[in-house]
């Protein structure tokens, strides 16, 4: 009798137990974060940071047993799919990750519960539109002439551009590279076009990762958005500007076309496309990998998401005389805040708390250009800073003529993460 009462005693813990573990790994397996449109794969919620979504490292430090491996590959019905749950299993040290969603998804979350795991869009399998041009630059939605027919963004007609490689796998996630160009600047090493409608409302293809990133990145070129003030720029001194509305919408739009790799989500920009990039890293911090600028300051900002870790490189010379070298150090320090680092103030000069950073073994950055990464920054979110000391004042100084080591200097951070 006595051996009997013990038993039942113990039994109602050890079914707690096996519940809570049989509990974790489905909603390990249900989560998924969603792009644009709801999905029907999950709950966004799903990805907040540190409680149970996929996402955070309190979802993988539940000590459950080992059951609960889920959410890989996992589509949710008209949105892109983006999350990748982690081993459920003791101390978390495979932590799940999601990323991407309004409501959900941290990168954060990933650099503080484990690596972040491969996934698939459900842009993957797919057949490719039949205007796409592998490697080269295909007009995707035109605001100029309406051919082919622009996005709607709110009340805005907003377009694109697409660069495939030529190799490109339908099965095989990619990376991608959104880009955002400087005021009406042709750019003469190649890669510049024409802005497509001929009134400075579109994009000129920036830095041309193609020749640098082995067919490895789909590169995005992002039209100028209506900005009468200065309609050959991005409406870059908004805090209510359309790009806040106009991204996520494109991010979905490429998500669900093309095969791509969520949680490898990267910015490039140029002067006012680097404006752009710091805005958009404000807003959509948790929803991007790395980011790399070339001149261009710290814009008037939103509230930013917090704790968003970015790969970060910032190109500027001291001597630029259209953005201030002195404007960009705000935006270097939020990016220190975000990531961690062991110091939130941006000196590039400092070396007691910087260190020299490799650029890629050959590589000449002119200006007695060279660069340092901060120290005390996590491992997979440095932040970079290299300088040039340029005095050209037709252009040199902004990077308007001289600029074909910058494909190679930004994919060299971007191909490490």
């Amino acid at each position: 009798m006595l051996a009997k009462h013990l038993l039942q005693v113990v039994e109602v813990p050890v079914r707690s137990l096996l519940t809570t573990g049989l509990v974790v790994g489905l909603l390990a397996s249900a989560c998924s974060s969603q792009t644009g449109a709801t999905a029907s794969g999950g709950s966004a919620a799903a990805g907040a940071s540190g409680t149970n979504g996929g996402a955070a490292a309190a979802a993988g430090a539940t000590s459950s047993g080992t059951g609960g491996v889920g959410g890989m590959n996992t589509p949710g019905g008209g949105g892109a799919t983006e999350t990748t749950a982690g081993v459920v299993g003791s101390g978390g040290s495979a932590g799940g990750s999601t990323e991407g969603g309004t409501a959900g998804a941290s990168a954060a979350g990933a650099a503080t519960g484990g690596a972040m795991v491969s996934a698939m869009s459900s842009g993957c399998g797919m057949a490719l539109p039949a205007n796409v041009k592998l490697g080269d630059w295909t007009d995707m939605a035109d605001p100029g002439n309406g051919n082919p027919p622009p996005i709607k963004a709110g009340n805005v007609d907003r377009g694109y551009w697409v660069h495939v490689p030529p190799n490109y796998d339908k099965n095989k996630p990619y990376k991608v590279i959104y880009q955002g160009a400087g005021c009406g600047v042709s750019y003469p090493n190649g890669s510049g076009k024409p802005n497509k409608s001929g009134t400075g409302n579109g994009f000129q293809a920036l830095w041309p990762f193609q020749d640098v990133d082995m067919g490895e990145a789909i590169q995005v070129g992002v039209d100028y958005g209506y900005n009468p003030a200065r309609p050959n720029c991005f409406d870059d001194q908004n805090t209510m500007s359309n790009d806040f509305t106009f991204f996520p919408i494109l991010k979905s739009i490429i998500e669900n076309t093309f095969c791509v790799e969520p949680s490898q989500v990267y910015l490039s920009g140029h002067s006012s496309g680097s404006w752009w990039v710091n805005q958009m890293t404000c807003a959509f911090g948790n929803e991007i990998r790395g980011m790399a600028i070339a001149t261009g300051d710290e814009p008037p900002l939103p509230a930013c998401v917090s704790g968003a870790h970015i790969a970060s490189l910032f190109l500027h010379d001291v001597n630029d005389q259209l953005n201030s070298y002195k404007g960009v150090l705000p935006a270097c320090a939020r990016a220190l805040k975000n990531n961690g680092c062991a110091t939130t103030t941006c000196d590039p000069s400092d070396t007691a708390t910087t260190a020299p950073w490799p650029a890629p073994q050959g590589l000449t950055i002119p200006g007695n250009g060279k660069c340092i990464q901060f120290n005390g920054c996590p491992i997979d979110s440095p932040v970079v800073f290299c300088t040039t000391t340029n005095a050209d004042p037709t252009g040199e100084d902004h990077y308007e003529r001289v600029n074909a080591f910058i494909a190679p200097l930004f994919w060299h951070l971007f191909k490490q993460f």
